[in-house]
C-alpha cells in the first residue's frame, strides 16, 4: 500500500471516531438532560490558535511552533495535500493561558519540524493534528518557492522608512506578522 492510501484510510478512521464520539455525546445528553453537570454543557474544543512560522520553502526542513488549546499529547499531523511530513513533535513548557484579542485563548503548545519535499504543491497546506484524544480545528502552512526571510522587529522604527528599509535579494518570500498590540506596523524592504 502507498503512504498516502494509508494517510487517507488513517484519516477516514479518526474522523469516523470523532463522529462516534459526537453522537454517543448527543445520546448522553438527551437521555440524561438537566441531571448533567453543567460543566458538559460544550464540549472542548481542540483548537489551534497560531502556527510560528506560516510558511517554508519548498525542499526544507522547517522548525514550527503550534499554539492553542487542548493541544496536550500531540501524536500526528495530518495533512490535507501531498509533499510536507511532520517529524519530531515534542510538547513545550506549558504557558500561562494567553487571552487574544477575538476572544480565544493559548494554553499548550509544541514543537515540530516539517519536511517539505522538493517537489511540494506551491501554496496553502491545510492540516489537523491528532492528540490522544481529538483532531483539532483546521490550520494551514503556507510552502513557497523562495527562501524566507523573517521580518525584522528587533528595535522599534528600524525599517519603518525608505532610510532605514531592510535591503532583500528578489525572489524571497518575507514572513512578517501584525501584533493586536501595536497601532500600525511599517515594514519597508
Amino acid at each position: 500500500m502507498s503512504d498516502s492510501y494509508v494517510a487517507a484510510i488513517r484519516q477516514f478512521l479518526v474522523a469516523r471516531a470523532n463522529s462516534m464520539r459526537s453522537v454517543l455525546f448527543g445520546i448522553a445528553i438527551l437521555g440524561f438532560g438537566p441531571s448533567l453537570p453543567s460543566v458538559l454543557a460544550g464540549p472542548m474544543v481542540h483548537h489551534i490558535e497560531s502556527v510560528l512560522p506560516r510558511c517554508g520553502q519548498r525542499g526544507t526542513t522547517v522548525e514550527v511552533v503550534v499554539k492553542g488549546t487542548f493541544l496536550k499529547d500531540p501524536r500526528e499531523i495530518l495533512f490535507f495535500r501531498p509533499g510536507i511530513k511532520a517529524i519530531e513533535i515534542s510538547p513545550m513548557e506549558v504557558v500561562p493561558r494567553q487571552s487574544m484579542a477575538h476572544g480565544g485563548w493559548i494554553g499548550e503548545q509544541f514543537r515540530c519540524k516539517f519536511e517539505i519535499a522538493p517537489d511540494c504543491p506551491l501554496g496553502e497546506h491545510p492540516f489537523k493534528v491528532l492528540t490522544a484524544t481529538e483532531l483539532t480545528t483546521l490550520s494551514t502552512f503556507w510552502v513557497t518557492p523562495f527562501p524566507v526571510i523573517p521580518e525584522d522587529e528587533k528595535g522599534h522604527n528600524k525599517n519603518d522608512s525608505l532610510a532605514t528599509a531592510k535591503p532583500i535579494a528578489g525572489d524571497s518570500t518575507i514572513y512578517g506578522r501584525m501584533d493586536t498590540n501595536r497601532m500600525a506596523d511599517l515594514d519597508l524592504y
